[in-house]
C-alpha cells in the first residue's frame, strides 16, 4: 500500500509516533534524519563543485551552458 501525502513538505518515512515506544526511539530518529540532511547537503556541494570544475566542452555534451551551471553552482548547498 502506498501512502499519498499533501504535503508540501518532506518526512523521512517512518517518522510519526505509533506506540509509547517510538516516543523513546523519537530523539534516535531525529538525530539519523539530521545525519542524512547533512549527508544531503554534503553531496549537494560536492556535485556542485564538480560540476563547475567541467570544461565548456563536457557541458555541451551534456547539454547544459556556462550560464546554466553558473545558476546551480550559486545556489547555497542547503537549497536542491
Amino acid at each position: 500500500m502506498t501512502n499519498f501525502s499533501t504535503h508540501t513538505h518532506a518526512r523521512p518515512v517512518g517518522f510519526a509516533i505509533r506506540t509509547p515506544a517510538d516516543v523513546l526511539l523519537s530523539p534516535v530518529r531525529i538525530v539519523m534524519y539530521l545525519f542524512n540532511v547533512l549527508l544531503l547537503w554534503q553531496d549537494r556541494a560536492t556535485q556542485r563543485h564538480h560540476l563547475a570544475s567541467l570544461s565548456d566542452r563536457r557541458l555541451r555534451d551534456m547539454g547544459l551552458t556556462p550560464t546554466d551551471v553558473g545558476k546551480e553552482v550559486s545556489k547555497p548547498f542547503w537549497r536542491a
